[in-house]
């Protein structure tokens, strides 16, 4: 696998080479492997960089075994047009960006690992979930739950990230360590759903039904809690599995699911370890996490921030205490505790702003004008 990995670097690579000597132009890249259509954050991107004149490309296709070769003519596509574009965004982890030799500017000695990032293009990883919830990147490679050290490293993971975006000053660190990048390349500048997601909040008619969506289970050796519980809960109470949603993760399932979407029309979101928990929260939705497998997840891949410790009060770990927090909160949803939801949320939105894309889009511009001085 490893002299496979090299051979593609010197490939990519190569091609990279004959396509600079084509000029760069304001062109703006998206890049994504999470699905098949535009993200919220990437429309907005696209729109906000299209206002100012900038051609925009996407490239927005979910990783799948069964389109391998499409796949690899997506890199080649890809490799052009970091060669043509001036900024590149992403929104995860991606083999061809780490992988290349880009022109680079030098970090401090202190770095993590990465010393260099990318001067041209400016390549910014807009990580696809608002907080940091469970832990990721070089935090979990390693475990049951994540992708092997080996490969990781092999691959150069998270290499060639100009600049990070988080929301908030908590997830600075945070995401510092899952990329190995230097806290003052982590910047809090948000994402372009934050805006949507507050717009959408005092908009919205509450259902009585109740969304159950877990994380993204990888390895088929790992329990499913939630796939368990659907199985056992029309048994348990007919009442409460009358009023559930379940949205199972994308790219478990294979399919497309838009659970924020439900999370605007659900009373409630019973959730495991999915950073869905930060849109709840930002539509004011009510939010119970079930966990009866904490002990291994924590484990791995391992969590950022603990529900039952932090929670308790919104936190179950048996169905049974799972049935008593939903059929209390049918009973009186009025008096559902926020202060512990707000508790766990914590300082993850620290910095809010209006016109997050727009923020995000002078940002860029202004770095690249720095760049060319």
């Amino acid at each position: 696998m490893n002299a496979l990995i090299r051979i593609l670097a010197v490939i990519l690579n190569a091609t990279y080479k004959v396509c600079c000597l084509f000029p760069r132009r304001n062109l703006v890249l998206l890049c994504s492997r999470q699905s098949d259509s535009l993200s919220g954050d990437y429309a907005a991107l696209k729109d906000e960089f299209k206002q100012r004149g900038w051609e925009v490309k996407a490239l927005i296709m979910r990783l799948d075994k069964k389109h391998v070769l499409r796949f690899t003519t997506r890199m080649f596509c890809e490799t052009y047009y970091l060669a043509r574009c001036k900024v590149c965004f992403l929104d995860g982890g991606d083999p061809v960006v780490s992988l290349l030799s880009f022109n680079t500017e030098a970090l401090s000695a202190d770095s993590p690992l990465f010393t260099e990032v990318p001067a041209q293009p400016l390549v910014v990883q807009l990580w696809h979930a608002f907080g940091s919830f469970k832990k990721f990147g070089y935090q979990a490679f390693g475990g049951q739950e994540a992708r092997s050290s080996s490969f990781a490293e092999s691959v150069h993971a998270h290499r060639n990230y100009s600049w990070v975006v988080c929301t908030g000053e908590e997830s600075r660190k945070i995401f510092s360590e899952a990329f190995r990048c230097p806290k003052e390349r982590v910047i809090p500048l948000g994402r372009p759903t934050y805006d949507q997601l507050i717009e959408q909040r005092d908009l919205i008619g509450r259902g009585n039904s109740i969304l159950m969506a877990p994380t993204l289970r990888k390895s088929p050796e790992a329990d499913h809690p939630f796939k368990q519980l659907q199985n056992d809960l029309p048994a348990s109470s007919d009442e409460l599995a009358q009023k559930c949603i379940w949205s199972f993760h994308p790219l478990e399932n294979g399919g497309a699911s838009d659970s924020v979407r439900e999370l605007c029309a659900c009373s409630c979101l019973v959730t495991d370890y999915s950073s869905l928990v930060y849109d709840a929260y930002l539509l004011n939705t009510p939010v119970f996490f079930y966990v009866p497998d904490i002990t291994e997840y924590l484990q791995s891949p391992g969590l950022n921030r603990n529900p039952l410790e932090i929670c308790p009060e919104i936190t179950a770990t048996t169905k049974e205490e799972l049935f008593g927090l939903l059929l209390q909160f049918n009973n009186a949803p009025e008096e559902y505790d926020f202060n512990a939801l707000n508790a766990f949320i914590g300082n993850t939105f620290t910095i809010q702003r209006p016109d997050v894309a727009k923020q995000i889009a002078d940002f860029c511009i202004e770095k690249l004008a720095q760049n060319n001085e």
